[in-house]
């Protein structure tokens, strides 16, 4: 999904591709900070604006606004985020990889959504002593990891298949059916 998505330059599907995949994260339960995203968005965007090229569609003080770096800015912001909505949405702790560095990444990703489950628990004023108690909880976690122990093979899935497989085939249409007019 993310080469189809990486693949399509144009601004209408990366945005269709876009909200498709923020609705994948609202079925998949996970939640989404939609004010942090559009902040990150806004932020890609406006230093886009910082170096125009194109022609010129406002001039708010020294700020020259060009089609081209407006354009360019929203497509970056799209592609970020969509990356971000995307592996918040397929990359999941239990994750495993074969060899070596497959078990260190897969184990990076148990820990990295623990981290993410337990973020509670830092509180202004007490950051430190909260970050302590996480890594605490996250280290005894750790030392009955399942990952480590031996592997069963699990049976695959043939609806969460069947999602993957519809989730893919929007995505490809929406590249087709969203066109500039």
């Amino acid at each position: 999904m993310a080469l189809i998505f990486l693949h399509d330059r144009s601004l209408p599907g990366h945005l269709a591709r876009f909200l498709f995949f923020c609705v994948l994260v609202a079925l998949s339960g996970k939640r989404n900070n939609f004010v942090a995203t559009a902040v990150f968005v806004s932020g890609v965007v406006f230093f886009s604006l910082l170096v125009p090229h194109g022609k010129v569609l406002l001039s708010l003080g020294p700020l020259q606004v060009t089609r081209g770096s407006l354009f360019s800015g929203i497509e970056r912001a799209l592609t970020l985020s969509g990356l971000m909505m995307l592996s918040r949405v397929f990359v999941r702790g239990d994750l495993k990889l074969p060899g070596t560095l497959g078990s260190l990444l897969g184990r990076s990703m148990r820990m990295l959504e623990m981290m993410r489950e337990k973020k509670s628990m830092i509180a202004k004023g007490r950051v430190f002593a909260g970050i302590d108690r996480m890594m605490t909880e996250i280290e005894a976690a750790q030392t009955g990891d399942p990952g480590d122990g031996p592997r069963t093979r699990k049976r695959r899935n043939a609806k969460g298949i069947l999602l993957l497989a519809a989730a893919v085939a929007v995505t490809a249409a929406l590249g087709l059916a969203v066109r500039w007019p």
